[in-house]
């Protein structure tokens, strides 16, 4: 799969292009219009055009990378915006023993479990736009004993609002990266600036998730 990619990013979903989700494919179970959509519009927080996944159930509606990724940095950034209902995202990668595992996120979700295959955690999102900031390695050393090698693919389902998806070698706070890489303006509340989001991927997941098999 092509991505954009720099010295410090690689890139893998924009949405400020002319074709934001030309490397994804879309799924809608059923093909029915109204089981879900997605659409590109324009943010009045960030002042930025933005892709929505839009769905009636958080299950059948998703976009998926078509292509084995094959990136190897371990943090994935996703710069998202809360849209108050449910949603999950998926993660499909290789460790160092050649299994493939899965991490799935899901804001609906309240306890962690782990499978030999896929761990399942969930995630907590708080208000309006926010920087979500996952260590891969971490988790697959916590989780399975295990090193992370590669990512292979994303799954990201109904509802939410993505700016950027991307990935870096090395934790990078916002004000290291290229601005475009950034949420183009800090979003307000009731007319006061709110503080940088500075999610950690560890406090996403329950800290007491066992080692799977």
């Amino acid at each position: 799969m092509n991505t954009t990619q720099d010295s410090s990013c690689a890139n893998i979903l924009d949405s400020s292009v002319n074709h934001p989700l030309a490397n994804w494919s879309i799924y809608s179970q059923f093909k029915q219009a109204q089981n879900g959509y997605w659409k590109r519009v324009m943010d009045e927080d960030i002042k930025s055009k933005v892709v929505d996944i839009i769905g009636s159930n958080a299950n059948t509606m998703y976009i998926t990378t078509r292509r084995r990724l094959g990136i190897k940095w371990p943090y994935l950034l996703l710069l998202i915006k809360n849209l108050h209902q449910r949603f999950a995202f998926e993660v499909k990668f290789i460790d160092d023993h050649h299994f493939l595992r899965c991490f799935r996120f899901s804001n609906f979700e309240n306890h962690a479990s782990v499978q030999p295959h896929c761990a399942c955690m969930p995630l907590a999102m708080s208000h309006g736009w926010i920087r979500l900031h996952l260590d891969l390695a971490d988790f697959t050393n916590r989780i399975y004993g295990t090193n992370y090698v590669e990512t292979l693919g994303l799954q990201i389902y109904a509802n939410v609002r993505i700016r950027r998806i991307y990935f870096t070698h090395q934790p990078c706070k916002e004000s290291e990266l290229p601005p475009e890489y950034c949420l183009l303006k800090k979003p307000k509340t009731n007319g006061v600036e709110r503080p940088e989001q500075k999610t950690d991927g560890d406090e996403i997941a329950n800290k007491e998730t066992e080692k799977g098999e």
